[in-house]
């Protein structure tokens, strides 16, 4: 009778031991399946390149390569991801290209012709322009460093730098998307449904002072038009 007992005992022993044990791994493995792999977000690449022209009227055809904008890579070329940032991000992040090209600097800005860098919306759709920015302005120390603009209400903005590296130039290019919508230019929080808008206010109109001129009327944003293709004499 004492032996059934210890049986019976072991055996109840055993079970709630099991059950504890698979319980455990059921916890394990919801917890698992709970932390998913963080998700990488697809970017698209944004073809950069040096045009003869203007940012009005550039030439169509590339004069210089400068790869394509788009995530920051490490030395493996592989992208950023979440252990390697540092602080905190709030707004979109940096986009950049880096490229060497086969130019001397000083030539090239001395050549008398105009030039631009351009950022296309995508090799797809290489016709449409995000932004430009003229090359020139002030060498410091070798590097010649340019702002580049939106266009077509794009938001991209940024700034390229160009190294003098002897017959050839290294470029780098920084961009950020959403800048108009990051300084509140671009659209505006619509308001709650059935909460009328206030009305506009409109201020006095001011009493013109004899002689004096009129106001310029305000001057629209350009637009990039490429011009025919033609093949630039690089350098």
């Amino acid at each position: 009778m004492g032996s059934l007992r210890r049986l019976v005992v072991m055996g109840g022993t055993l079970a709630l031991a099991f059950a504890f044990l698979l319980s455990g791994g059921m916890r394990g493995l919801a917890q698992d399946q709970a932390t998913p792999a963080p998700m990488v977000i697809p970017v698209t690449p944004h073809p950069a390149a040096i045009h003869q022209g203007t940012c009005t009227q550039p030439l169509a055809e590339p004069a210089y390569d400068f790869g394509n904008v788009g995530p920051p890579t490490n030395e493996g070329g592989q992208p950023f991801g979440p252990q390697d940032i540092r602080g905190q991000i709030t707004g979109p992040a940096l986009l950049t290209s880096t490229a060497q090209m086969a130019f001397n600097l000083d030539d090239f800005l001395g050549a008398g012709q105009p030039a631009v860098v351009l950022i296309h919306e995508s090799s797809q759709n290489f016709a449409n322009i995000l932004a430009c920015g003229e090359i020139g302005g002030p060498v410091i120390d070798g590097t010649l460093t340019v702002g580049i603009r939106p266009l077509n209400n794009s938001g991209f903005a940024g700034i390229a730098e160009f190294d003098s590296d002897g017959d050839n130039t290294n470029g780098t290019i920084w961009m950020i998307p959403e800048v108009q919508s990051l300084s509140g230019g671009q659209q505006a929080t619509p308001a709650a449904q059935g909460s009328p808008t206030p009305g506009a206010t409109f201020a006095p109109t001011a009493t013109p002072t004899p002689g004096a001129p009129a106001a310029a009327a305000p001057v629209a944003s350009p637009t990039a038009v490429l011009a025919p293709a033609t093949t630039p004499t690089p350098g």
